[in-house]
């Protein structure tokens, strides 16, 4: 049943009403801008996105008075086949559409909101953007980056999201020749890929099946550590840090625990004098550095440097559970 409601201001729409319609916005969605008639919500998908279009389609119209998808078959010369095949959504009018437009549209031309994003921008909003706007580069089934195409906001807008990004996340995209947000670094690819998981349909918006890490050798095995963590006896210190893994797992398992872990490897000092230390880890933490790795795609040096941050105090629990 929609709830069809007239808001006073932006603060009393349902958190994932705004974060659905933000991620729209950003990505594949606009506000139909036409003289003396009241906005509508529009967006479409490519045929192959049928399922994307119609599961927001689904989403939106407990919010939104949605028309289902509509097939429409648009001729293109640019095309070999002569024509494009998509499917398309359209609002009727809305209060709540009305209470939006001034905040994203400059005229008729669209721009970023910050009141708006500050308040919309987390994982599910971060998911739609992606799903609608965004890529993910493989190459022989590795991960190579995250692609988000802004290239028609401003070159300022596109640093405010930036800046968003790493302020709500500690994601560190980039801006490229073509003035779209790029993710390069793998463990933040694949933070970034945790994070919009719960809410990603699109097969190839997700990682391959065969990305992940394997279980590395239960055999002697080389870790790289800085010097000042360990004094004497390194295996059975190393050992005793790695008591530490089922508190990292706990971490990870909410987005702020995450946010946390991937906080902690930025802030690490890489000016550090690190020492190589021979050792056989365990089954048990193997298995454990083993799901640590495909969470985060932390090398299995960096997750036991975190054991020892935890132990020392630097990491706390998630006990937001």
């Amino acid at each position: 049943m929609r709830k069809d409601m007239e808001y006073k201001n932006i603060k009393e729409i349902p958190t994932e009403a705004l974060s659905m319609i933000t991620g729209k916005l950003l990505g594949d969605a606009n506000l139909t801008i036409q003289n003396g008639r009241k906005s509508r919500l529009r967006f479409s998908h490519k045929i192959e996105d049928f399922s994307w279009c119609d599961y927001c389609y689904r989403s939106l119209c407990s919010y939104l008075p949605l028309n289902p998808p509509i097939y429409r078959k648009v001729k293109d010369p640019r095309i070999k086949a002569g024509f494009t095949e998509h499917f398309y959504v359209q609002s009727k009018t809305s209060p709540l559409i009305e209470l939006l437009k001034p905040y994203w549209y400059n005229g008729n031309k669209k721009v970023i909101p910050n009141t708006i994003i500050e308040l919309a921008m987390n994982p599910q909003c971060l998911a739609w953007w992606y799903q609608d706007d965004g890529h993910l580069l493989k190459k022989e089934d590795k991960l190579k980056k995250v692609i988000l195409s802004t290239d028609y906001f401003t070159h300022e807008e596109n640093l405010y999201l930036i800046n968003t990004l790493k302020s709500k996340f500690q994601l560190m995209f980039k801006l490229d020749q073509q003035n779209r947000l790029i993710l390069y670094d793998q463990p933040q690819v694949m933070y970034f890929l945790s994070l919009v998981a719960p809410y990603v349909i699109l097969d190839r918006k997700k990682p391959p099946v065969n990305s992940t890490y394997q279980i590395i050798s239960s055999k002697r095995t080389t870790v790289y550590l800085p010097k000042n963590l360990i004094s004497t006896k390194p295996t059975g210190t190393i050992i005793e840090a790695m008591k530490s893994l089922p508190c990292l797992i706990q971490l990870t398992q909410s987005n702020e625990g995450l946010k946390t872990l991937f906080f902690t490897m930025k802030e690490m000092n890489p000016s550090e004098e690190y020492s190589a230390y021979q050792i056989t880890i365990p089954l048990d933490s193997l298995l454990l550095i083993n799901q640590l790795q495909q969470k985060t795609g932390f090398r299995n040096s960096k997750i036991i440097e975190l054991c020892f941050l935890f132990k020392n105090g630097h990491l706390q629990r998630d006990d937001h559970q």
